[in-house]
């Protein structure tokens, strides 16, 4: 996967190679997680763009909903009922992948981060 510029289709970055179908940039368009979520197995990498460095690959199993925070720097996965009916979870990571908490559900339905004012952070 690379990403290319707009005007003249020029690559700019690699990203390696994967089986990935989902981007998520953060708000200000340095962190971007890359992931192979529904019938992949959810190895998802953390890139940062600026440095075009890879920050670390986390394996997020059967995860349904990801969004980096409206902040940039937390990043929410959470597997969801009715696509999973087992281990409903919501966990958070910090821009690079680390884990920080996961808190598990018999049935949870939506997971997203709460909207926050433009220009609070």
């Amino acid at each position: 996967m690379s990403l290319h510029s707009g005007k003249k289709g020029q690559k700019l970055m690699e990203f390696g190679r994967g089986h990935r179908n989902t981007i998520r940039w953060n708000t200000f368009g340095r962190f971007l997680a890359c992931g192979g979520y529904g019938q992949l197995l959810g190895d998802t990498d953390f890139w940062d763009k600026s440095g075009k460095k890879l920050l670390s690959t986390k394996r997020m199993e059967c995860c349904v909903v990801s969004s980096f925070a409206p902040d940039g720097r937390h990043f929410l996965a959470a597997t969801t009922s009715p696509r999973m009916r087992v281990d409903n979870k919501i966990s958070l990571y910090d821009y690079c992948g680390n884990s920080l908490s996961s808190t598990g559900f018999d049935e949870l339905l939506l997971a997203s981060w709460r909207p926050r004012p433009r220009g609070q952070f």
